[in-house]
């Protein structure tokens, strides 16, 4: 953590013009972020990285789970086509 420079988790604004209108691309966080942190990093800790890590794992299991047990999307698709 040392060798953070916390200038760079500020964000550049170089797509604000579009993320004002609510539009975002698969590279808006690099346009602000090309560092790739935002905020304050000095607080960050291996413990605190690991009880966020450990939640978003969480969160893709139950995602996976609701989407294998999905029935109704592929019913939609049929009556779709």
């Amino acid at each position: 953590m040392d060798r953070v420079k916390k200038d760079e988790s500020v964000s550049l604004g170089r797509l604000d013009a579009t993320k004002n209108l609510g539009v975002y691309t698969g590279f808006s966080w690099y346009a602000d972020y090309p560092h790739h942190f935002a905020g304050d990093p000095s607080m960050a800790t291996m413990e605190h990285g690991k009880f966020i890590f450990d939640i978003l794992v969480d969160n893709v299991v139950n995602v996976l789970r609701e989407v294998k047990a999905d029935t109704v999307s592929q019913m939609l698709i049929d009556e779709y086509h």
